[in-house]
């Protein structure tokens, strides 16, 4: 009995290394292919969902980042677009957000945003905005 127990032990191990690495390679992937090809993006609206490494706004998928790529850190920077840092706990469903990035084509999840600024803005921005709001309409730069 002990040796069943052991056998299925091992067996559910290594399902779980095998799922850990294969959404690690996707997600390298992912931050590979957009460095690789940058496709600079932007999308505000409000947060529909927070998950553990992304945000859904207007249902399209953006990547939160933090990782090293080739040797090199890319992290997304999460602001109130004034200067003042925020963390990834201001994050709620709700939030309105004005966000920069890139377009990368993920294999698990189709065309994603791999965001390297997150704003969390007062309300959507408009035309009357873009003086406070200025850096907003720089397009997005690699990390």
């Amino acid at each position: 009995m002990d040796m069943i127990k052991q056998m299925i032990m091992r067996k559910t191990l290594l399902l779980s290394l095998i799922f850990i690495v294969s959404t690690t390679c996707v997600y390298a992937w992912s931050i590979s292919n957009t460095l690789n090809n940058w496709n600079p993006s932007a999308i505000q609206g409000s947060i529909m969902e927070v998950g553990p490494d992304y945000i859904i706004v207007l249902e399209k998928k953006i990547m939160v980042v933090d990782t090293t790529s080739w040797g090199k850190r890319v992290k997304t920077i999460i602001s109130d677009g004034k200067g003042k840092d925020l963390d990834r706990r201001n994050l709620k469903k709700g939030v309105i957000v004005f966000v920069k990035g890139s377009l990368a084509d993920d294999e698990q999840n189709g065309d994603v945003l791999a965001a390297t600024e997150i704003y969390i803005v007062p309300h959507l921005l408009g035309p009357k905005d873009a003086k406070e709001y200025k850096g907003f309409m720089v397009p997005a730069t690699p990390w």
